[in-house]
């Protein structure tokens, strides 16, 4: 589907340079231009638009505004913010009026990839003051300042073992959560790990790298509970066991760690539910005690979406790998699935489902379909069930 993009930028040449670079992009984009965001306001009020491109530095009403106005107006188009100003990253980090923020001069293919994938996650939460509620800035953090930290040491050639290290030490709260995560029964060592250095040579500095990521992410969003009764330990102990399963089962190694850090984030969205909604998540708890009915359907019936849709949302906006934002989206919903090697989407959908089916309570179970699609024998999926067995020993 065309997605329809207003860009916005108060240098005509800049604009020429945009309708240029986006003729061959024609079958998935369609581009309209504004010069100010006077005039931006009005074409996104008379005509639907799926995302806004727009310079932060303009004359009259500054970038950020327009952002921050679209994103109460028009909740539902997708934010990318460019600008030539390093200073305005900072500003946007702790201020997410955006979804993504780019420098000049920034790659067109980089710019699409960005309008389809957020266009794509808010399609699949549907619920338009979800998606309102979801995004605003009142409701939820912007990006941990470790996470933003660690992308960029991890953009390297070369990642510094003792720079992240140090990254990491500098918050001790942190640096105990990880720990604790380390020594969990799902990652199966046999010694008790103290340090964050003992850590990386246990696991790897990928690893290490994907769970501080992920206790980060945790921590941020739950410091605002307000919910009573939230297990925020049953949920890390599951995520981390899905985690581990899921790196067992996908196919190319090479995106194993990414695969590992969908399955630590595939649960995020039940905490952000809890923070934005906390009647309606006390609702589906106490629908989810009467009954045998799986979570995502009590969801839907709630709240009009899902904890998956939700928490791609947010991680979506927090930047972090589109493959993990997909797996995180899907991970209910295999039919939804796509690819033709079992890849992270489809193998934390997998891990999903095994590791619930070892509950007592199993309300998801594996999709046959996807099963057949992927080739994976019964002999196979024995053997899955019995790594599934030991993750959760």
């Amino acid at each position: 589907m065309l997605r329809r993009v207003l860009f916005v930028d108060d240098e005509p040449r800049v604009l020429n340079a945009f309708r240029n670079e986006l003729e061959e992009y024609t079958a998935v984009i369609r581009p309209s231009f504004c010069e100010s965001a006077t005039s931006a306001l009005e074409r996104l009020g008379s005509s639907p638009y799926d995302a806004i491109v727009s310079d932060m530095k303009m004359p009259g009403m500054p970038g950020n505004e327009l952002l921050h106005r679209v994103q109460s107006l028009f909740p539902r188009t997708a934010r990318i913010a460019l600008s030539g100003h390093p200073e305005y990253e900072r500003w946007l980090r702790t201020n997410p009026v955006a979804h993504h923020y780019l420098l000049k001069p920034a790659q067109m293919d980089k710019v699409v990839e960005l309008v389809m994938r957020t266009t794509r996650v808010q399609q699949i939460v549907g619920d338009a003051e979800v998606v309102r509620t979801v995004g605003g800035t009142a409701s939820l953090p912007p990006a941990p300042q470790v996470l933003v930290r660690l992308r960029e040491e991890f953009a390297r050639p070369d990642p510094r073992l003792r720079v992240v290290t140090d990254i990491i030490g500098e918050d001790p709260a942190l640096g105990a959560k990880l720990l604790h995560m380390v020594n969990a029964a799902a990652f199966g060592l046999t010694q008790r790990v103290t340090t964050v250095e003992r850590a990386t040579a246990l696991l790897g500095l990928d690893a290490v790298h994907q769970l501080t990521v992920s206790v980060a992410a945790f921590d941020a969003i739950a410091k605002h509970l307000s919910v009573q009764g939230f297990n925020m330990d049953k949920i890390a102990r599951h995520s981390a066991q899905v985690a581990e399963l899921a790196r067992r089962l996908v196919d190319d190694p090479s995106v194993a760690e990414t695969t590992f850090l969908a399955g630590l984030l595939h649960e995020i969205g039940q905490i952000v539910i809890a923070v934005s909604f906390p009647s309606e998540f006390v609702e589906i708890q106490r629908r989810a005690a009467a009954s045998n009915r799986a979570r995502y359907a009590l969801e839907m019936e709630v709240l009009g979406t899902t904890h998956a849709a939700i928490g791609a949302l947010l991680l979506d906006s927090w930047d972090l790998p589109g493959e993990v934002v997909e797996a995180v989206a899907h991970h209910h919903s295999p039919r939804d699935v796509v690819g033709s090697r079992l890849n992270p989407s489809a193998a934390v959908c997998l891990a999903t489902a095994l590791v619930a089916e070892g509950s007592p309570r199993a309300s998801t179970h594996i999709d046959r379909p996807l099963l057949r699609r992927y080739g994976i024998t019964y002999e196979r999926l024995k053997e899955w069930r019995a790594a599934t067995k030991g993750v959760l020993a």
